[in-house]
């Protein structure tokens, strides 16, 4: 994770075993004015985007992507 830039990033290391997953989270959008009061995040698994998701606030919201 960088502490300065548009992007942040979470890695997590692979389960070991196979199956049916989802990643649950809390999450709501860090904007200060006059950036707009929404902001994207995009789940992906090696490099290819399996969600995306608009934040409309900073209010927390409730997230699952089913991997």
């Amino acid at each position: 994770m960088t502490p300065d830039g548009p992007e942040r990033a979470l890695t997590f290391d692979a389960p070991c075993q196979p199956g049916n997953y989802a990643l649950r989270f809390v999450t709501g959008a860090f904007v200060l004015p006059p950036d707009p009061p929404r902001q994207e995040a995009d789940v992906l698994i090696t490099g290819e985007c399996i969600s995306n998701t608009v934040l409309p606030s900073d209010n927390e919201q409730f997230e699952e992507v089913r991997v």
